[in-house]
């Protein structure tokens, strides 16, 4: 068979490809107008290489056409389209699959790699135009293939072409994306590949890539200039470094608000770790509060037990950090913390304990205390609570292994700042690793886990409300968009790449629960529609809004040390009536560590120019009008909940920002 091809259009925006079909073609041969598409990323285009394309038919194919020949070619331009027609001297029957190539080539290799977005097949005989979605970037070397738009598993099922194109895609696939397991930390598995060898489709763009970069490189080295002309002579030097990369949008040390202790319970509820409150109704036996100590607290006039059962007594239990290894010269509490709603449905801490094993060198302390004596035991709870938040699908390999690579690794940031850094730091990873479950950040499931489902019991408790609203929002959007492609729980069981993905998932995915009581409750088969609905919702949640609440917080929570310090350099006190001012002012970090935990917590904090916040996506993956439909649905739904947010926030002392669907990235991007 003969194949030639020839330019019919280059990056002329106001021609179209239909115009091909009004060109005289001789009758003895086959002719396809093809239309490739180039995304509108920066450097998407790719400089002079031998690019190529294929057709796959029904009845038969083409061979490597060369759409751009090297040497003295000028290339394929970003947000530009190339109209070919190729000329066949077989008929290729329908169009089942399109490969695009681009070779490796060792005299242009930088920069080489092609985002393509999607390829059109006009059938210039039949009269008939196909798309074929790519979305990817082609690299140097690479050489992919894709399908028709519209094509099904049981389209592939039924067409050995199709089989074949997707095993081999598929072996692709695993080749580029291969597991990292992290069993001496029981993490669960990465990708195993540096930053820098990520795949294309998984890097920063090179707007985010810039944004990341000066952001760190600005926020550090702006914050340790001023630390080096500071001295630590009083609380107000700490502000001085807080506010050196500009006040955060809230500043909890305005007013001295952070030594509220309805600040402090707000920072429970709705700081960046608002998952460890849970409902008490019984006192735990390490935990042993004097019942009259904390009477004046009780301001119903009821026993703590009656308050218990009353469904008014929280408890926040940091024993995780019991026994932790921290830096020389660094200290950190495993605390116990009781919490009261009171008359005016405020949350506040009404008793802490700042060391598991109760006895005489370890008072629980309670808000009749000196000043000081309780300011420090909050300090140290917050402190520990931080230690916890160490280090949703658009860059969420390229930002974990960037932590993985710089932020936690042996001597990283977080060794810098936090108390518990090195062996410390690892021994956290084990224990949290090996307790981990995938419905962690189930919210439903989590919030009636904790008892803190009640918002009548428990008010003001925004992550909770908000975030509820934003999980049922995405399982209505998944049911929806699954029942476009599953008719039935048989349809689930018989999908055999989903069935191989959750296996995989099961068997690679946590290798730290090897041998551990309890499991990661990660299925190895997926046998149902709601189940499917449950475990898709569960990921986007967990990538998106989950991360969100948890992550952009920390500059307000963070930037002031006083507030929530990342490391303590006074062991946790041992008797009361001791503490003051000074005593406050050794206990806290130095001056660098302050600065460093100012500029890491303000980058991680950042959104970047590129951002795709949540229910826009980065292309059109869906034409279809009934899907595009739901899509809409879909972000109706996130605007009404948005509204709403607004409206309360608008009534709120501080409002609630983390969850609103506006401010939310699709994915963990930082």
């Amino acid at each position: 068979m003969s194949d030639t091809i020839a330019t019919i259009e280059k990056a002329l925006p106001k021609v179209g490809i239909d115009l091909l079909e009004l060109l005289a073609l001789p009758d003895a041969h086959f002719y396809y107008g093809v239309r490739i598409v180039t995304g509108s990323e920066k450097f998407a285009g790719t400089p002079d290489t031998d690019i190529y394309v294929s057709l796959v038919g029904s009845k038969a194919c083409t061979g490597k056409l060369k759409i751009v020949s090297g040497w003295f070619s000028t290339g394929i331009s970003a947000q530009y389209y190339d109209d070919l027609l190729v000329e066949s001297s077989a008929d290729l029957g329908e169009v089942l699959v399109v490969i695009i190539g681009n070779p490796a080539n060792w005299v242009v290799s930088a920069g080489s790699a092609w985002f393509v977005d999607f390829v059109d097949v006009h059938d210039l005989q039949r009269k008939t135009k196909q798309e074929f979605p790519c979305y990817h970037w082609i690299e140097d070397g690479d050489e992919i293939s894709f399908t028709e738009r519209t094509m099904t598993l049981k389209d592939v099922k039924n067409n050995p072409v199709l089989c074949r194109q997707r095993e081999q895609q598929l072996e692709y696939q695993k080749a580029r994306y291969k597991w990292e397991p992290f069993q001496d930390l029981a993490l669960p598995s990465g990708i195993d590949v540096k930053v820098k060898k990520l795949p294309s489709d998984e890097q920063f763009g090179a707007s985010k890539s810039f944004h990341f970069l000066s952001t760190a490189l600005a926020s550090k080295g702006t914050v340790m200039f001023k630390a080096a002309f500071t001295e630590i002579q009083s609380l107000a030097n700490y502000e001085e470094l807080a506010t050196t990369l500009g006040a955060p949008t809230f500043s909890c040390f305005e007013f001295a608000r952070w030594t509220r202790d309805e600040e402090f319970g707000r920072q429970i509820l709705n700081g960046v770790n608002p998952v460890v409150i849970e409902k008490c109704t019984q006192l735990p036996p390490n935990f042993p509060v004097a019942a009259n100590l904390i009477e004046e607290s009780l301001v119903r006039g009821l026993s703590l037990e009656d308050e218990m059962k009353a469904g008014h007594i929280y408890i926040c239990n940091l024993k995780v950090m019991d026994g932790l290894t921290c830096q020389p010269g660094w200290y950190c509490a495993a605390p116990i913390c009781l919490l009261y709603v009171n008359k005016k449905k405020q949350l506040i801490p009404i008793a802490i304990q700042l060391k598991q094993k109760p006895g005489s060198d370890n008072p629980i302390f309670y808000p009749t205390d000196n000043w000081a004596d309780w300011l420090l035991a909050k300090l140290y709870y917050q402190s520990a609570s931080a230690q916890l938040l160490r280090p949703h699908f658009r860059y969420t390999m390229s930002i974990n292994t960037k932590a993985r690579d710089e932020l936690i690794c042996e001597g990283g940031v977080i060794d810098k700042i936090f108390a518990i850094g090195g062996e410390g730091r690892k021994q956290l990873m084990r224990i949290g690793g090996k307790a981990y479950s995938i419905h962690w950040t189930n919210i439903e499931r989590s919030v009636k886990e904790r008892g803190v489902e009640d918002s009548n019991l428990l008010p003001g408790y925004h992550y909770r409300d908000d975030g509820l609203k934003i999980w049922k929002a995405i399982e209505d959007f998944v049911t929806d968009i699954l029942n476009e492609f599953y008719a039935s729980d048989e349809d689930v069981k018989g999908d055999s790449e989903l069935q191989n993905w959750a296996n995989d998932i099961y068997t690679n995915g946590f290798p730290g629960h090897q041998g551990s009581k309890q499991g990661h409750e990660f299925p190895n088969t997926i046998a149902s529609k709601a189940q499917l609905v449950e475990l898709c919702t569960l990921i986007i949640f967990t990538g998106s809004a989950q991360h969100a609440a948890v992550n952009f917080g920390q500059y307000e929570m963070y930037s002031y040390s006083p507030n929530a310090p990342a490391g303590l350099r006074l062991p946790p006190p041992t008797v009361k009536g001791k503490a003051d001012m000074q005593t406050l002012l050794d206990t806290l970090p130095d001056k660098n560590s302050a600065a460093l935990a100012v500029a890491m917590s303000h980058m991680l904090s950042q959104f970047s120019g590129d951002e795709l916040y949540f229910g826009k996506f980065p292309a059109e993956r869906f034409t279809e009008a009934k899907t595009q439909n739901l899509i809409a649905r879909f972000r109706k739904a996130l605007d009404e909940i948005d509204g709403h947010i607004k409206e309360r926030n608008a009534q709120l002392d501080v409002p609630y920002i983390y969850l609103l669907p506006s401010r939310i990235p699709n994915s963990i991007t930082i």
